[in-house]
């Protein structure tokens, strides 16, 4: 993710003292509050630049000069604009010859932005693979995005013969070009393995590169690899200081790994106790599993009292988000009535839901 860079404004207005007669001593007055003025209208050099600042009204009446004058980065801006209808009328069309402006002017970004859009549009596999050319030439001008999006059709044969081992020399060139997705596409074909041997090491090594690149689900499965000893020496106790970091971050999943490892791995009554709040920041930061965990906890009284009530809020609760084990146990709880009243076309609704989020057992369950 790129980083934004954010200007503040804060000004002090200096009291205005009277001066008069003297006054009989009385208690002080508390100082004065002023409220800061308004911060004056930014002002930038550049459309680009105000681009850059999210400020799209500013960008706006600046950007086509630019792209007239040769900056290709200029059109691919003005093109996105086009294309969502931010301070511009939607305009597919212009955003079309806009992309294609960037992508001749030398502006890779711009080559692998049009192949993106056109493919979105595309409805027929002539049109899909017509746009490969542009992800080639961002690729080979040293975009990374466009390697790591032209290996993903190596992988699964979109727009091009499917071939896994392009697919994974074309991730490990993403990453190298400093591209974040890239690295951990190449993370995935080392770890699965995709178009070569496994290699836990150079997996582990590809996670790290992205999670420097701020990939955070990148940082999440690093911690993971630590946890188990998958291309290093497990070390729980590193795997737990990153899982609480990123769960400080605001990743729901390493707070559900926290408390996973918590309750499981470490177990007793503390642990288990600690297991519930970390599962509880995973709920409330809308990772399913989290809820479904502390659903569990609630259920079975570990880490505290037994509660089937509460825990049948926390399976509902998951079941909505989209974990697909939280919907089953809420259907168990409908079918058996258990915390909720006993009704077994409601049970098959939730089975309906997990199934349809990918669990086998629910819809083997609803086969019978």
């Amino acid at each position: 993710m790129s980083s934004r860079i954010l200007l503040f404004w804060a000004f002090l207005l200096a009291p205005v003292l009277a001066v008069g007669a003297p006054e009989a001593p009385r208690a002080p007055a508390p100082p004065p509050v002023y409220a800061p003025a308004p911060p004056p209208p930014a002002t930038y050099r550049t459309g680009v630049e105000a681009v850059q600042h999210k400020d799209y009204r500013a960008a706006a009446p600046k950007l086509p000069g630019e792209c007239d004058g040769g900056d290709g980065q200029a059109c691919s801006y003005l093109a996105e604009l086009y294309q969502k209808g931010v301070a511009v009328a939607r305009d597919a069309g212009r955003a079309d010859a806009l992309l294609v402006r960037s992508c001749e002017l030398g502006y890779m970004r711009g080559c692998n932005n049009l192949a993106v859009f056109r493919f979105a549009s595309a409805t027929t596999d002539a049109e899909k693979a017509a746009t490969t050319p542009f992800l080639e030439k961002a690729c080979e001008g040293g975009e990374g995005m466009g390697c790591s999006n032209l290996g993903f059709r190596y992988e699964r044969g979109i727009g091009v013969a499917r071939d896994e081992t392009q697919a994974r020399t074309l991730y490990i060139r993403a990453c190298e070009q400093g591209d974040a997705e890239g690295c951990n596409n190449a993370a995935i074909a080392y770890d699965h393995p995709i178009g070569g041997p496994r290699d836990a090491v150079a997996a582990l090594a590809a996670y790290r590169r992205a999670c420097d690149l701020d990939r955070i689900d990148s940082c999440f499965w690093a911690a993971v690899a630590v946890e188990k000893g998958s291309g290093t020496a497990a070390d729980l106790p590193r795997a737990m200081k990153d899982y609480s970091a990123l769960c400080d971050r605001g990743h729901g999943r390493s707070c559900a790994a926290q408390g996973w490892a918590l309750d499981q791995t470490l177990g007793g009554k503390e642990n288990k106790a600690l297991a519930r709040t970390a599962y509880e920041k995973a709920c409330e930061l809308k990772y399913g599993g989290g809820c479904n965990s502390l659903g569990l906890l609630h259920e079975y009284g570990r880490g505290g009292p037994a509660n089937v009530v509460i825990a049948a809020q926390f399976f509902d609760r998951g079941c909505e988000i989209g974990d697909a084990n939280a919907c089953v146990n809420m259907s168990r709880l409908y079918r058996t009535g258990r915390g909720v009243s006993l009704d077994q076309g409601t049970a098959i609704t939730y089975l309906d839901r997990a199934c349809e989020l990918g669990s086998a057992a629910a819809c083997k369950q609803l086969r019978r």
